[in-house]
């Protein structure tokens, strides 16, 4: 098998031969493109990335949402106590709402489902009479 060598360069206008590129030129620009490739990555997944930026504009967005419903739940809140600092009728209705209260006069009536077997006229086990005409 013969060996071809390849034909040597032609010269240049100027009477000069081109010089093949040492490898120090060609070295680099290649560790100028890996440098610059690390550096891109690091910027998109590193610590303080795009991804890490992206994740963090996300929650505050929840966190934003959050904020702003517990001040309107904070609004009601406040307007809640005003009303029953200002106002009898608001403490008022709370006693009887969660106390079952009633005023001097009223009768209280229970109303619920009897049993079945419980003959008509007759009080339901766990019924209560309450007098308040004292």
């Amino acid at each position: 098998m013969a060996v071809t060598q390849s034909p040597p360069p032609r010269p240049l206008a100027s009477g000069l031969v081109p010089r093949r590129p040492s490898p120090r030129r060609r070295t680099v620009p290649f560790f100028l493109v890996l440098v610059t490739v690390v550096l891109l990555g690091n910027a998109i997944v590193g610590d303080r990335g795009l991804t890490t930026l992206i994740r963090a504009n996300d929650e505050s967005v929840v966190i934003s949402t959050i904020i702003t419903m517990l001040r309107a739940e904070n609004d009601e809140l406040r307007e809640h106590v005003r009303e029953l600092r200002e106002s009898t009728r608001g403490i008022e209705a709370l006693a009887r709402g969660e106390l079952g209260l009633i005023t001097p006069g009223e009768t209280m009536f229970i109303v619920g489902e009897t049993p079945p077997d419980t003959p008509v006229g007759l009080d339901p086990p766990g019924s209560v009479d309450i007098d308040v005409s004292r």
